[in-house]
């Protein structure tokens, strides 16, 4: 009886200082971020992923699709990682997206572009102006990307290149 009481007790506080960890990283997040924006991102009811390809004969080709609710799930969590939002360094080159997400929460959109070969990622409102801008700090993105869109050349090369 005591063994049962001792890891219900080590158990529940296990869950307790889990609770305490997610709750620091939504604060450090959300505060970057701003409440408003990441409520949209945290209780975003549609996200839809999209492709944006440039290349020398089309200048703009898309692929769209709507993102299930495990890979919603695994989208929200990679977002509410503080490295994330850590920090926006000076680099040299053009900004031009790879990918976008489209966040709907009742009426509010949000749009997260992703530059891979930048390594940039930015958060636009509805009217596709920039709020904030962000470092990659990470494949991460990249690599869900990919899982995402496994038959685009652009994301398998630069997995490849970067050695995962």
């Amino acid at each position: 009886m005591g063994l049962i009481f001792a890891f219900s007790t080590t158990a529940s506080c296990g869950q307790e200082s889990a609770v305490k960890l997610s709750a620091n990283i939504d604060t450090t997040v959300s505060s970057t971020l701003g409440d408003s924006i990441y409520c949209i991102l945290k209780n975003a009811k549609s996200i839809t992923a999209e492709v944006i390809g440039y290349n020398d004969t089309v200048e703009n080709t898309t692929s769209k699709v709507r993102l299930s609710n495990e890979q919603a799930a695994i989208l929200k969590f990679l977002i509410s990682n503080p490295d994330n939002v850590a920090s926006d360094d000076v680099v040299y080159g053009l900004f031009l997206p790879n990918a976008v997400f489209s966040f709907k929460y009742k009426k509010q959109e949000l749009k997260l572009y992703y530059d891979y070969g930048l390594r940039k990622w930015q958060i636009n409102d509805a009217d596709d102006k920039t709020l904030m801008r962000f470092d990659l700090r990470s494949t991460e993105f990249l690599r869900f990307a990919q899982i995402i869109f496994p038959e685009n050349e652009y994301f398998n090369k630069l997995i490849k290149k970067s050695g995962l």
